[in-house]
């Protein structure tokens, strides 16, 4: 799952109303290299084109002052985060996002966390559907094919937040005609 990492009330929203967990609980920040960088303490070396233990989020990095105040929702309570890098060359969809986050928000990062809830993890666009069903607080959910075709779902009627449907009319009116 994607989010705004700037919002101090994204981390309690979504494991209130998504993920059904503790508030406590952290959300980890994915972002490019250079914002990596901008707002963590990576480890010499593991960010390293030849070595990128942070592709893997199996690291956690300590935050720098500003990251607190900028992307609260991704900093947990003791200063860290379990930061995920990604690089262009590695995966150029989600690269495209970051740059575009920073283009819209100012920061190329965004929340990570798998996509559950209060239970396993979603692998199939069946699974997909399911969990958005079972949210209180999922928009949408968005799928990319392996041959780029992408797909969307998202409530309809009174679960309906209007965030997703607004987003993807202004999208389209802005889209070059075919």
């Amino acid at each position: 799952m994607l989010a705004n990492p700037c919002d101090p009330a994204t981390r309690e929203r979504l494991n209130e109303r998504v993920k059904y967990r503790e508030a406590i609980r952290p959300l980890a920040p994915m972002a490019t290299l250079e914002a990596a960088q901008y707002y963590f303490e990576l480890l010499p070396g593991a960010s390293d084109d030849d070595y990128n233990a942070y592709n893997y989020m199996v690291l956690t990095a300590r935050s720098k002052p500003h990251a607190r105040d900028k992307i609260p929702a991704v900093v947990h309570a003791d200063g860290t985060g379990r930061i995920q890098i990604v690089r262009e060359q590695d995966d150029p969809l989600t690269y495209a996002y970051l740059k575009a986050l920073g283009r819209r928000i100012g920061v190329e990062v965004s929340v990570n966390t798998s996509f559950n809830v209060a239970g396993p993890i979603a692998q199939t666009p069946s699974q997909a559907i399911d969990t958005l069903r079972r949210s209180k607080g999922l928009d949408a959910v968005i799928m990319v094919a392996s041959d780029g075709t992408v797909y969307a779902a998202w409530h309809g009627g009174e679960r309906d937040s209007g965030r997703f449907t607004q987003w993807l009319s202004e999208w389209k009116s802005v889209q070059p005609v075919a």
